[in-house]
């Protein structure tokens, strides 16, 4: 990796005391500065328009409410964390440096087979550097407020340093327009035993075990702790009309995790948005 390409954009709290830590993770060919700049001109309900009517009759509509930016309508106390994915040589594209987490050949068919394989050096190497990040920010308040969040690739490589981690405790993990990372070589026999007669909790644990040890490239051990990792809230959330990462990969994601890997995962799929958090319900939502 050049290393000169993995800075980290750091956004303070607005208020005066840090209290939760939001890290998120962007998308491929693109950067930490115009991800985060992009996400905080997002807009979301006010919460005016959820609640306070005293100035409406039961005849009368609510008066018309602007919307405002994400950032305003979260916590004062929230630190933004932006890891900056490194420049990496694009095997498709004849060696042509695209900023990504790690090289792979389509993000509209990201599970083909030679495309795992090409995608796992990359991926555990940006699983390090999340680990890195989470490490930072547990130093400076605890695992239970800290989120991982991520957009396409960037979802699938906070996925990853999940199941890598394997002790859970986070405060949630948020993902957007994304797949399961390495879904057959984490699947394995999985696939074909869960659509002949279910999965079962047994096929499950050895499924999150799998990957686990998959994305640590092996270190995980017996630090993976099971219910410590089903209890992390999963939020995620796909556009019918993405036309980069197709919604099906969206679904595949959420029965995977649901169904081989036993998490209780909230999924929010809206008809329009593109490749981007859908607002304002999407924005809402999150």
């Amino acid at each position: 990796m050049n290393n000169n390409t993995t800075t980290t954009k750091i956004i303070p709290p607005r208020g005066d005391q840090h209290t939760h830590t939001i890290i998120f993770l962007h998308g491929r060919d693109s950067n930490a500065d115009e991800f985060a700049n992009e996400l905080f001109e997002s807009e979301v309900s006010p919460p005016a328009a959820q609640g306070d009517n005293n100035t409406t009759t039961p005849s009368s509509p609510p008066p018309p409410t602007a919307l405002i930016p994400i950032r305003n309508a979260l916590p004062a106390g929230i630190r933004w964390v932006f890891p900056q994915a490194p420049s990496l040589p694009s095997a498709r594209f004849g060696g042509v440096e695209l900023t990504q987490w790690f090289d792979m050949h389509s993000t509209q068919d990201p599970h083909q087979l030679c495309g795992e394989q090409q995608q796992l050096v990359g991926l555990r190497e940006s699983v390090r550097r999340v680990r890195d990040c989470v490490e930072a920010e547990e130093r400076l308040v605890p695992r239970e407020r800290v989120f991982l969040c991520g957009i396409s690739q960037g979802l699938a490589v906070v996925l990853a340093a999940l199941l890598a981690d394997g002790r859970g405790g986070f405060a949630g993990l948020v993902g957007l327009c994304g797949w399961m990372p390495l879904r057959s070589l984490v699947m394995g026999e999985g696939e074909e035993s869960l659509s002949v007669g279910g999965g079962g909790g047994g096929l499950a644990e050895v499924c999150v075990r799998m990957a686990a040890e998959l994305f640590a490239d092996g270190q995980a051990g017996d630090a993976v702790d099971l219910a410590a990792l089903r209890a992390v809230p999963i939020h995620l959330q796909h556009n019918r009309d993405d036309g980069v990462v197709p919604v099906m990969h969206g679904v595949k994601l959420v029965t995977a995790l649901r169904e081989y890997l036993g998490f209780d995962v909230e999924w929010k799929e809206y008809p329009d948005g593109g490749h981007w958090l859908q607002e304002p319900d999407g924005a809402d939502a999150f």
